[in-house]
C-alpha cells in the first residue's frame, strides 16, 4: 500500500531484470522501425507505413479493403491512413470509392501501377529484414521470436495470451506447412498459425493469386500470415 494512506494498490514496479529486458526490447522496436523506414525511403521513396498500406492491399481479395480495415492492418489511425492514401491516389497507386453495399464505407483498391511500385520496393525491404532480423538469429531463435510476438500481439489486442510452455489454440491449429511459401512448419508444439492483421507485411502474394510471380519471397518473422517483414 502507498505510504500516503491511499486505498490505491501499490504499482507492480519492474525488477532490475525486468526493467533491463523492457528497455532493451523498447529500444529494439523503435530502432528497428526507424532503420526499416530509412532503408525504404532511401531505396524506394516509400515510408514504412506507406509500404505496409500497399502490401496490405496487395494481399486482400481483389486488392481491395475497407479503409477502416486497412488502418488496422497498417497499424495506424484512420486520419493518418486517409492522408497517406490521398497521396497514393495522386500518384495513381491506389483508388478509393464508396462501397456498393454501403455508401458510408470507403473502399481502397491497389492499382496495377501501385502493385508494380510495391514489386519494385519489396526486394530491398526483404533484404533489410534479413540483414536486421532474420540473418541475425538462429532458426530456433527466429521461431521462438514468432511465438513471443504472437503472445504480445494477443496482449495488445486484449486477448488471452498463453504463457511459456502452454499451447496457444490446440493441435488442430498447427499447420503442416506455411500457407505462403510451402515451407515445413516449425516443430514447436505450441506454435499457432499467424493470423491476418497480426503483424505488418514484408512480402506479397497478390501476384500468385492472379497467376503472377509473387512480388517478394518469404522473408521474416511470421508476420505474414503473413507475415514477413516488420516488427
Amino acid at each position: 500500500m502507498p505510504s500516503n494512506g491511499s486505498d490505491e494498490a501499490e504499482p507492480r514496479w519492474l525488477s532490475c531484470a525486468e526493467l533491463e529486458s523492457w528497455m532493451r526490447f523498447s529500444a529494439m522496436v523503435m530502432k528497428l522501425q526507424s532503420a526499416l523506414d530509412a532503408d525504404l525511403q532511401r531505396a524506394s521513396g516509400l515510408s514504412l507505413f506507406t509500404y505496409l498500406v500497399l502490401a496490405g492491399l496487395s494481399e486482400a481479395p481483389d486488392r481491395t479493403l475497407r479503409m477502416t480495415d486497412l488502418a488496422v492492418l497498417g497499424n495506424g489511425s484512420l486520419s493518418r491512413l486517409s492522408h497517406a492514401v490521398a497521396k497514393l491516389e495522386r500518384k495513381g497507386w491506389v483508388r478509393r470509392r464508396p462501397s456498393p453495399e454501403d455508401g458510408r464505407i470507403t473502399l481502397a483498391t491497389l492499382t496495377d501501377d501501385g502493385f508494380e511500385k510495391l514489386r519494385s520496393a519489396a526486394p530491398g525491404h526483404v533484404a533489410s529484414v534479413r540483414r536486421l532480423v532474420v540473418d541475425v538469429l538462429a532458426p530456433d531463435e527466429l521461431h521462438r521470436l514468432g511465438e513471443i510476438s504472437t503472445r504480445l500481439l494477443d496482449a495488445t489486442a486484449g486477448g488471452s495470451s498463453p504463457g511459456p510452455g502452454r499451447r496457444g489454440s490446440g493441435d488442430g491449429d498447427v499447420p503442416a506447412a506455411c500457407t505462403g511459401c510451402g515451407a515445413p512448419a516449425p516443430p514447436w508444439p505450441d506454435r499457432r498459425p499467424v493470423r491476418r492483421g497480426d503483424v505488418p507485411l514484408g512480402r506479397t502474394r497478390a501476384g500468385a493469386a492472379r497467376g503472377r510471380r509473387p512480388a517478394v519471397a518469404p522473408a521474416a518473422v511470421g508476420a505474414g500470415r503473413r507475415r514477413h517483414g516488420t516488427p
